[in-house]
């Protein structure tokens, strides 16, 4: 399988570069760097990384059915890079609803989906990928939770060019697979919910609130127990520790 992939040294973001040129790349066009100056996660927060040691890099998406289907790609987007690092790694890693995953309770991947807009309609999905590969040391003071990484894991250097390309692929091939009914994606979550009958804080009308996680539902969205009643979650902030 060819894959449309443009490699960069350094860029402010690679999910920027796709949005800046959204009209000229094609579906499931890759962008990778080995560094990006102002890279993000959920909620504007930085996402840093060492020149060269972490595997960063954003996606597009034209498709209209995968389009439509944008709640879905975060938990699916978890799906296959875990899957990659159980095949590639013997790795095995939890989902942190939304858009993360863990080992052995320290982050290893983040994933941040967003919509880019045709005046007042969705036309396209930008997807962006960090995957910490070789980086051994991390500043905690700037990190929310703790991190890994797979040479952490492995204690052995892991060449990023290798194994980029075919991460790309198995992108694109499950994503595809989604389109002909492939919901594997939903049972990984379930069975591999890091959040599963832990307390953690939500937002309720401007309050951090403790809930509890009790699942993660079908279509993607969180089930929570709150005051002895189960409510359903879209998207959102979940804090595992109150902010003080």
């Amino acid at each position: 399988m060819k894959i449309k992939h443009k490699h960069l040294l350094t860029t402010e973001s690679t999910s920027l570069y796709i949005k800046e040129n959204f009209d000229l790349v094609g579906d499931f066009s890759f962008v990778s760097t080995d560094y990006q100056f102002n890279g993000k996660g959920r909620n504007d927060r930085k996402w840093i990384s060492p020149i060269g040691e972490n595997l960063l890099f954003s996606f597009s998406i034209k498709d209209p059915e995968l389009v439509s289907r944008y709640q879905d790609l975060s938990v699916a987007s978890a799906y296959v890079i875990a899957s990659f690092l159980k095949e590639k790694f013997d790795i095995n890693a939890s989902y942190k609803w939304p858009n993360d995953l863990y080992v052995d309770d320290k982050k290893i991947s983040g994933i941040l989906l967003e919509t880019h807009m045709d005046e007042e309609n969705i036309d396209g999905l930008i997807i962006g990928v960090g995957l910490n590969v070789n980086q051994i040391l991390f500043n905690q003071e700037e990190l929310i939770y703790p991190a890994t990484s797979i040479k952490c894991l492995k204690r052995r250097d892991i060449n990023i060019e290798s194994i980029r390309n075919d991460l790309f692929i198995k992108f694109v091939s499950y994503f595809l697979s989604i389109k002909d009914g492939d919901t594997k994606y939903i049972t990984f979550a379930k069975e591999n919910n890091y959040l599963l009958d832990k307390t953690v804080y939500i937002d309720i009308e401007g309050e951090e609130t403790p809930v509890v996680v009790k699942d993660i539902n079908d279509d993607g969205s969180l089930k929570i127990l709150y005051q002895d009643e189960y409510y359903d979650i879209i998207s959102g902030e979940i804090s595992l520790t109150k902010k003080e």
